[in-house]
């Protein structure tokens, strides 16, 4: 068989990297950052949901919600996330962008062992559902040390926090790490999965693999 001329594979490889560069459109939601005055928050994930407003890939209505133990209001969450981002040396273009994502940025001081810290947990996400026109879909990102997990879980089960109604969903991402052997990963998963249903639990553990990565 003859072999493709190097125009031709020019063209495959180049319908390949478009085919692979294909991205979903994420659907309307609020994102509620537990831990977010932390440094994981401030270093890796508040820039990260940035980078991706920079390339279209967060929807036309959403909001970020900032959830920690840590006296913020709005304003001083706002400025803080500022101060990370402006020390990344942005480039014009992002700046631009800037004062609008910093607009859509909102904090909640919570007791993470309070039900009542729950309740109003869940007033003022229904406000910014309200306000964002969001359809009541909710991505909980737990980037908090691991005892609170299964806390965490749990209270947002007992405040109605877990469940999806109609249409609109929600679901837990737990951020590293994963329990310490094997019957502490199977103890959180029973915890978890006692508010949130399998489908509804995204697992990260970014030191699986680190030492074997590392050495390649």
């Amino acid at each position: 068989m003859t072999a493709p001329m190097p125009h031709a594979m020019t063209a495959v490889r180049r319908q390949v990297h478009e085919q692979s560069c294909l991205v979903t459109q994420a659907e309307a939601c609020g994102l509620v950052l537990f831990g977010a005055s932390g440094d994981l928050a401030e270093r890796k994930l508040l820039p990260t949901l940035f980078r991706l407003l920079q390339r279209g890939h967060l929807p036309e209505h959403f909001y970020i919600l900032g959830v920690a133990r840590t006296a913020l209001d709005d304003e001083g969450f706002r400025r803080q996330v500022s101060a990370a981002l402006e020390a990344l040396q942005l480039e014009a273009a992002a700046r631009d962008l800037l004062p609008g994502f910093l607009q859509r940025l909102h904090y909640q001081v919570l007791a993470y062992d309070d039900a009542a810290s729950y309740r109003m947990l869940g007033e003022r996400i229904a406000a910014l559902d309200r306000r964002y026109g969001t359809p009541g879909n909710r991505l909980f990102h737990l980037a908090l040390p691991p005892a609170l997990y299964g806390p965490v879980a749990g209270h947002l089960g007992a405040a109605g926090l877990a469940g999806s109604a109609g249409p609109a969903w929600s679901r837990i991402v737990v951020e590293k790490p994963y329990g310490g052997d094997l019957a502490s990963a199977r103890a959180l998963d029973e915890t978890i999965r006692s508010a949130f249903d399998e489908a509804q639990i995204y697992r990260i553990d970014h030191y699986l693999g680190k030492d074997t990565v590392q050495n390649i």
